[in-house]
């Protein structure tokens, strides 16, 4: 349990890997992995909560709390993660729209592979070794700026953390103007995209 101002936030957890992730995951008002102050979360003039990269729903279950008449929507393509998110969700019986779909900078299927010998995000990857352990598989992937068109959302709060694509989604964001307000936190995997962080920001505060 941790909380905050008057809220408390009971984590759930199904496995050792649930544990760890959330053992401390608030700490003096922020979250301990990348250090986000949750005031900056508490939201009142936006109408959509997008969070990309649900995992474990960890964000998503702060956006809930913090935020409970806010439009909800949660995309998270493994299917074992989006098990846990549901459960974590129902659990404080926070209202939310749960999508498996990639998120990428258009509507199309995409090539990933599965680590057959493992589960959660770790199962994942768009780059394998050579090991013979990992599977093709093809996924729908979804445009963002085109959900948030066919979804009506005018102020939309983004939260990105898609494990390498984050340059073409934000890309894809920035790029589709048709918002009265934009908002949101974006995790950059500098190792894994196809630019670099600095050429992210440059691109962003050109926006």
């Amino acid at each position: 349990m941790f909380g905050y101002k008057n809220y408390e936030f009971i984590f759930p957890y199904s496995d050792i890997h649930g544990l760890l992730y959330f053992d401390n995951a608030i700490e003096d008002g922020k979250t301990r992995t990348e250090g986000i102050c949750l005031e900056l979360v508490e939201l009142n003039s936006h109408d959509a909560i997008i969070d990309i990269g649900a995992h474990y729903g960890l964000y998503s279950y702060i956006f809930g709390i913090l935020n409970p008449k806010i439009n909800l929507v949660c995309f998270e393509p493994n299917e074992y993660n989006r098990t846990v998110l549901k459960t974590n969700l129902l659990e404080k019986n926070i209202q939310a729209t749960i999508r498996e779909e990639d998120v990428f900078n258009q509507t199309e299927t995409v090539t990933f592979f599965e680590d057959q010998n493992t589960i959660g995000s770790n199962k994942d990857t768009a780059e394998p070794d050579n090991s013979t352990r990992f599977a093709k598989v093809e996924r729908p992937a979804i445009s963002i700026s085109e959900f948030i068109s066919k979804s009506d959302f005018r102020r939309p709060f983004v939260k990105i953390d898609a494990e390498e694509a984050e340059d073409y989604i934000l890309k894809d964001l920035l790029e589709w103007d048709d918002f009265d307000e934009l908002a949101g936190i974006v995790e950059i995997h500098e190792d894994r995209i196809s630019g670099s962080s600095g050429e992210i920001l440059d691109y962003m505060n050109k926006m």
